[in-house]
């Protein structure tokens, strides 16, 4: 019977130790993402909840990939609307990385009472460098 000699063995054992240990630290990675974007979202809802336009607009992606930056107008006209209700679907992560999630928001106009219900298809990305979700579909559209 032939042996194996033990220098052959040793760096199979350590790539097995490496690969075992990489695979370890990436799901860390991705639950520390996700855990990441569960409280964005949270805080996302929360700061549309309270019509804090500033503190929504913090969550904006301001890169050329995301939607165009709301202009003082529509900034304007979102401040005569009260979020009187939102709901939020689960959320999907795509193969890219990026995530949707579809939103009811109920909004009231402060000056006429009057109620509608806007559909809100939030995209979110994924920035490395800021380590932060970013908003890059925009404000809701209130013309639905």
């Amino acid at each position: 019977m032939q042996r194996t000699p033990a220098l052959v063995i040793a760096p199979v054992r350590w790539l097995l130790l490496a690969l075992v240990l990489l695979f370890a630290a990436t799901a860390a990675q991705a639950r520390v993402d996700q855990r990441r974007l569960q409280v964005t979202l949270y805080d996302y809802a929360g700061a549309m909840r309270w019509g804090d336009v500033s503190q929504i607009l913090s969550f904006f992606d301001k890169s050329e990939k995301a939607a165009p930056a709301p202009t003082p107008f529509e900034l304007e006209r979102w401040k005569q609307w009260k979020v009187v209700g939102y709901r939020a679907q689960p959320y999907t992560v795509f193969e890219d990385g990026h995530v949707e999630q579809r939103v009811e928001i109920e909004l009231s106009n402060i000056n006429t009472l009057a109620t509608r219900t806007v559909i809100d298809r939030q995209r979110w990305r994924y920035e490395k460098k800021r380590k932060a979700w970013l908003l890059v579909s925009g404000l809701p559209n209130l013309s639905q």
